[in-house]
């Protein structure tokens, strides 16, 4: 799944998710997007509605994080490549990549075409990166970067957005292993994509795709 938001819908949804549930009502119940995904894995697609189901899906998860847009592909590195190339990045641009991160992000950069450009973390026990070395891969020229909160950890430094915000360089955070992630401003406030998946093993499932 690939969520894109704008600044408008910054608190829409991360700044009010628990694994219990969602605090405002207007937003689909879990239980029907369990249901839409069950749909679409039980193959409830029929040639007279093709897509249907899926682009239902795709509208009910928009509204229930609050994102403008939301896409489904097939896998969650799919997701990261076709979030990659949103955020522009073409064959042989640079991407920074938290040094902690699973080798699935950093393969998904290379199957973009990009280069991983490896960012040392904050802390030994840290997952964000370190605002220096952050800066550093902006004047390397990065293209974008890619944020993995794993397991739910959200420990990136303000210095560090702050430096990729004002070299407007696209954030794309690769939610995978967190999708009940809690940020206090609202993941949409920090950033331009966020990657999710559906697979079987992960706490929000559509089973094995």
């Amino acid at each position: 799944m690939v969520f894109s938001a704008t600044s408008a819908a910054s608190d829409a949804f991360w700044a009010s998710l628990y694994v219990e549930g969602i605090e405002a009502e207007h937003y689909p119940s879990l239980a029907e997007l369990t249901r839409a995904a069950d749909a679409v894995v039980l193959g409830q697609i029929v040639a007279a509605r093709p897509g249907r189901v899926v682009r239902d899906l795709e509208a009910r998860f928009a509204e229930f994080c609050g994102a403008v847009h939301a896409l489904c592909v097939s896998s969650g590195t799919t997701a990261l490549i076709s979030a990659l190339h949103a955020a522009g990045v073409r064959m042989g641009d640079q991407v920074g990549v938290s040094v902690l991160g699973p080798s699935m992000t950093g393969l998904a950069v290379t199957a973009a075409g990009g280069r991983p450009l490896f960012l040392e973390c904050a802390a030994p026990d840290s997952f964000g990166v370190r605002a220096t070395a952050t800066r550093h891969a902006i004047r390397a020229g990065i293209t974008a970067a890619v944020l993995v909160p794993m397991w739910g950890y959200w420990d990136e430094s303000p210095q560090a957005l702050e430096a990729l915000r004002d070299a407007r360089v696209p954030i794309i955070v690769d939610a995978a292993q967190s999708p009940f992630l809690k940020v206090r401003a609202g993941l949409f406030s920090v950033a331009d994509v966020v990657c999710l998946t559906l697979h079987g093993p992960h706490p929000f499932t559509a089973g094995a795709g």
